[in-house]
């Protein structure tokens, strides 16, 4: 392998286009100047360049509202109730339940039915 010696200018100069592109990573950056990678990483190391690695992330999601959050339990607890009632059909057939009816399942035409 051979060593290249890089001119301090060019040296800096790649390290300050690092820094002038949030988004680039340092292979990109190299690919563009036609140098290594990782002497590109060890110049900026020696800069003490300091960027988050990996993608930049969103804005984390706010969290539910107090009353939203009421309003998706009682949608899911509401949901629970009607697939009980539902598998209480299907495992206690009226011709045979002896069961008292809870909400939802009383005589159809009433208006628990």
């Amino acid at each position: 392998m051979v060593m290249k010696n890089y001119p301090p200018d060019f040296k800096a100069d790649a390290v300050a286009l690092y820094e002038s592109r949030p988004v680039a990573t340092i292979r990109s950056v190299a690919v563009d100047l036609g140098i290594n990678p990782e002497t590109l990483r060890n110049w900026v190391r020696a800069a003490g360049v300091n960027r988050p690695r990996g993608r930049p992330t969103q804005e984390p999601a706010q969290p539910p509202a107090p009353l939203e959050a009421e309003n998706a339990v009682d949608d899911l607890l509401r949901a629970a109730g009607q697939l009980h009632g539902d598998a209480h059909r299907l495992t206690h057939p009226p011709a045979v339940c002896a069961c008292p009816p809870g909400p939802g399942q009383g005589a159809p035409g009433t208006p628990d039915g």
